[in-house]
């Protein structure tokens, strides 16, 4: 595949995703077709709530991304691209999902990535966009597959910090061959 016929599915990739943040749609289309080699391939939108295994609405405690009057929900596209000082994975992208909840010191998070080698470490770090910064947060490691999710405590303050200046907070997931991080995006 030549580099143009590259840009142009990135490019198509990256419409999808704005069109589903725009249009507070679920699902904006298929990332792949049924004819698709890889069995393993998931939808990276798929950011279904977490529900209990009875099905009701009510989400678990252990990945509670409930929305209340005092939980923040944030959402950032990640892609190698936006790493710093970089570079990162040129083909690597991917969603982080992230619930603050000061008031019982809990971060819930699901992330997912794709196009990446094997994750050996995901964070939260303190910094801009044009700056690599300290970890403030570790957040589960990626699987196999590129997914994680989980909640963990988190001192108050730290959430509160966030919540307040999240443009000086990002995500990233680590690799290997990118040990300063694949992919990244900012809060």
């Amino acid at each position: 595949m030549g580099r143009i016929s590259r840009k142009i599915i990135v490019s198509l990739a990256i419409a999808l995703v704005v069109m589903a943040v725009v249009t507070g749609s679920a699902y904006a289309g298929s990332w792949s077709n049924s004819s698709s080699k890889n069995k393993n391939h998931r939808n990276l939108m798929d950011m279904k709530p977490f529900l209990r295994p009875d099905n009701k609405k009510q989400p678990l405690s252990s990945v509670d991304m409930r929305h209340d009057r005092e939980c923040r929900h944030l959402r950032t596209f990640m892609n190698g691209a936006k790493e710093v000082p970089g570079p990162g994975d040129p083909n690597g992208f991917g969603v982080a999902r992230i619930g603050l909840h000061p008031s019982t010191s809990e971060l819930c998070v699901k992330i997912n990535v794709d196009n990446i080698a094997p994750a050996t470490a995901a964070h939260i770090h303190l910094g801009e966009k044009d700056e690599a910064g300290p970890i403030v947060v570790t957040l589960p490691t990626p699987d196999a597959n590129g997914h994680a999710e989980g909640c963990m405590h988190v001192d108050s303050q730290i959430l509160e910090d966030i919540a307040d200046d999240l443009d000086e907070y990002y995500v990233n997931v680590h690799n290997a061959p990118y040990p300063s991080g694949a992919v990244r995006g900012q809060l």
